[in-house]
């Protein structure tokens, strides 16, 4: 499907990005939504038409990661009254996007992402 916004990232399901995050839910939070597992926090950071960029966040020492890491991270988040409920239903989701991503294979579900510029 052709990307109109030039939207960057992995379109995926929100169901199945909710699932590789362990999350079973959308929440509210300090004004805007979060999918939040045990160790991982995706927030949405734009949305653009009908689609919504999301930003993954987790601790680099494998830690739980809190609802705070939301608003203290260096993404810019997006709030309610640009991406509620009702859009989620209805969007097409991109999940972050990198220039150098590692990922090593083989380790029981740890992930490492890094980005450099």
């Amino acid at each position: 499907m052709s990307r109109p916004n030039k939207e960057e990232g992995l379109e995926i399901p929100l169901n199945l990005m909710a699932g590789l995050g362990e999350a079973s839910r959308v929440t509210k939070f300090g004004g805007g939504l979060v999918i939040k597992g045990i160790l991982t926090l995706f927030c949405p950071t734009q949305r653009i038409g009908n689609s919504v960029l999301w930003h993954s966040l987790f601790n680099d020492d494998g830690s739980r990661i809190s609802y705070l890491a939301a608003d203290q991270s260096s993404c810019r988040r997006a709030l309610i009254q640009d991406v509620d409920a009702a859009c989620l239903e209805r969007s097409r989701n991109f999940l972050g996007w990198a220039a150098f991503v590692e990922v090593h294979a083989g380790m029981c579900n740890t992930f490492v992402y890094s980005t450099h510029n």
